[in-house]
């Protein structure tokens, strides 16, 4: 199984639909930039990458629902990749790949905070972590272009 931990700010609120059968479905778009110093000292960032996620059930009603999850926000994913293909209407084959996030991470707001701990109601997995439950994750790059 694969499994992927990225870090990014959002480029939107999450959005909350549910399928006809009920069960809720949440999605994100995070934008990842990596950044690495160059032969100067000097840090660049280097592309951005942008990547849907997508959570399920209760977990992404709760996330949708969390005020900690806004257009900016610092967030860590946790989940496994998958490939969506399909044809669009010109005849051309496309794909996407895309997370299915078993966990997702608010981070603190302030630029200022010292800690990486998440914040205490911006932990969504299999079940609702409190902050003192939550993990700690290294300190993810507070210079995102928004």
């Amino acid at each position: 199984m694969n499994t992927l931990i990225i870090d990014g700010r959002l480029a939107h609120t999450p959005e909350l639909k549910f399928s006809r059968n009920g069960n809720a479905i949440c999605k994100l778009r995070l934008a990842h930039t990596p950044r690495q110093k160059n032969d100067s000292g000097e840090w660049e960032d280097g592309e951005t990458l942008w990547l849907n996620i997508t959570m399920f059930g209760k977990r992404g009603e709760h996330l949708a629902d969390d005020p900690a999850f806004s257009k900016g926000a610092l967030v860590q994913a946790t989940g496994r990749l998958t490939l969506d293909e399909w044809e669009a209407k010109d005849g051309i084959r496309k794909s996407a790949i895309n997370i299915i996030a078993d966990a997702v991470t608010a981070y603190p707001s302030s630029k200022k905070a010292t800690h990486t701990t998440p914040v205490g109601s911006g932990v969504w997995n299999s079940e609702r972590q409190t902050q003192e439950q939550a993990p700690a994750f290294p300190p993810p790059n507070n210079n995102a272009p928004f």
